[in-house]
């Protein structure tokens, strides 16, 4: 069964993304009728329809991602410039009075695979010149107007999803709060802190019980860091805090007595950074050691 298939039976909500690519029809569509929407007190031009895709109807938004654009056309350049490198390079080797005779069908050939690249078959523009017998000379130039209509079609986004009662406002912020769960899997794969593995279990049983605890074990970090932060102003990541609350440590004084029996223990925290003290207190933490709860047959210490 196909895996939208299984999200269908199940009845799951969700919310996802379409190549723009392979949907060219919807983002013509789009160009022609998007309208400006408001999300965080910024302004927003989105396409909004409903369109089948994967044999069921689908809630269909279009709209621009600025920080998108910009790392495409970033990208667009950059290939430029090493292609330009590369035809430079051809073309001197092509005018020097002591270079090999060449086949016009294979140096069109080598030509060819220099500039192909998306976007690039039609913005470079080439073509050779015949100067002798198995001479040739290369002349390439960029096309700015094609240039200028590529960097207009970069930086779309579509997504989907079977909400179609939620607002347009909805459905991006809910696209992009899957950060947050690429951040949590990152974080549970950290090998120093939260790591899954190794698990050390081979039924399944007892594999879920460990990452259900592993999941729990996260959830109560992720409630400390966002106490640090709010409490505390920690920019940090969780990782970092993990770090910093390792390095807090409880020393252990024992005092000498003339009377028999174990000697009388207290403890004393180690001395601590300015940052560090400021955590122990926005989590309420700082005198633990000396109210701890009291479990019976449970040590805190041990």
């Amino acid at each position: 069964m196909k895996p939208y298939a299984i999200v269908k039976r199940l009845g799951f909500y969700y919310v996802g993304a379409l190549t723009p690519y392979h949907h060219k029809e919807i983002i013509d569509r789009a160009t022609k009728e998007m309208s400006t929407i408001t999300i965080n007190n910024e302004s927003l031009a989105v396409y909004r329809e409903k369109s089948t895709i994967w044999e069921d109807e689908k809630t269909i938004l279009v709209f621009i991602s600025d920080r998108l654009k910009a790392g495409q056309i970033r990208g667009v350049y950059q290939s430029l410039a090493k292609k330009e490198k590369s035809l430079k390079e051809l073309q001197q080797e092509l005018v020097n009075p002591k270079g090999k005779k060449r086949n016009r069908e294979a140096l069109e050939k080598k030509i060819k695979t220099i500039a192909a690249g998306q976007y690039l078959k039609d913005i470079l523009k080439w073509k050779l010149i015949v100067a002798g017998d198995g001479k040739f000379v290369l002349d390439y130039q960029i096309d700015q107007e094609q240039l200028h209509l590529v960097e207009e079609k970069l930086g779309f986004r579509i997504i989907m999803t079977n909400r179609h009662e939620w607002t347009s406002q909805e459905i991006i912020t809910a696209y992009y709060g899957q950060s947050k769960i690429e951040h949590a899997f990152r974080n549970m794969k950290n090998p120093y802190h939260l790591a899954l593995k190794p698990q050390y279990h081979w039924t399944d049983q007892k594999i879920k019980v460990h990452y259900f605890i592993c999941v729990i074990g996260y959830m109560l970090t992720s409630i400390i860091w966002r106490e640090a932060r709010l409490k505390a102003g920690y920019t940090g990541s969780l990782d970092n805090l993990l770090d910093m609350l390792n390095n807090i440590r409880l020393g252990t004084m024992l005092e000498e007595s003339k009377k028999t029996g174990k000697p009388k223990a207290t403890y004393m925290l180690e001395e601590m950074t300015e940052a560090e003290n400021r955590i122990m207190i926005a989590l309420g933490i700082e005198n633990a050691h000396n109210e701890r709860p009291k479990i019976k047959d449970v040590g805190v210490y041990k």
